[in-house]
């Protein structure tokens, strides 16, 4: 497809609303995707919060594939954190260094871990796999750059602490 213009979850039904100049609305920017249609992500998705997309103590597994053409301080992927009750996490690649950066909170303190490598040429249109696992069990988390790993740290979070925020998933940004 050359561009998607609607925000479905075929699994679970927790569908999206695209918000367009931060006002809800339909996408009109819709881009060829390195997978199908995909967004053009000077706008964002936000899917309201759910039990079904809570993370709480599990693992997890958060990839995408990016390209950009915009100077932007940071490329948004996935934020679900609530700054104020210090609850959540956040992946996206920080534009000036271009490393991925992957945030967590467990209500008591936001961590912000980095990756030592970093997404080549991200201005330049060129669509680049990234990813972030974490293993809750092991406190391992590990970050991947067109599949090769990029960096590895522990978790300053326990792995029984639960780490779901209320806020609403948003996706791009």
């Amino acid at each position: 497809a050359n561009g998607a213009a609607s925000v479905f979850d075929s699994k679970g039904g927790q569908h999206g609303t695209p918000i367009v100049s931060n006002a809800p609305g339909t996408v009109t920017n819709a881009a060829p995707g390195k997978v199908g249609g995909s967004f053009d992500f000077g706008n964002i998705v936000s899917v309201p919060t759910s039990p079904a997309i809570s993370l709480g103590t599990s693992n997890l597994s958060i990839d995408a594939w990016v390209a950009s053409t915009q100077p932007q301080l940071v490329i948004g992927i996935v934020d679900k954190l609530d700054i104020a009750a210090k609850k959540g996490y956040a992946f996206y690649v920080e534009h000036g260094s271009r490393n991925l950066k992957f945030v967590a909170g467990d209500g008591s303190a936001l961590t912000t871990y980095t990756s030592s490598g970093v997404v080549a040429a991200v201005t330049t249109l060129t669509w680049h796999h990234v990813a972030v696992t974490v293993d809750r069990a092991s406190k391992v988390g590990t970050f991947y750059i067109d599949g090769a790993p990029a960096g590895a740290f522990m978790l300053a979070t326990a792995p029984s602490v639960d780490i779901s925020s209320s806020s609403a998933l948003i996706l791009g940004g």
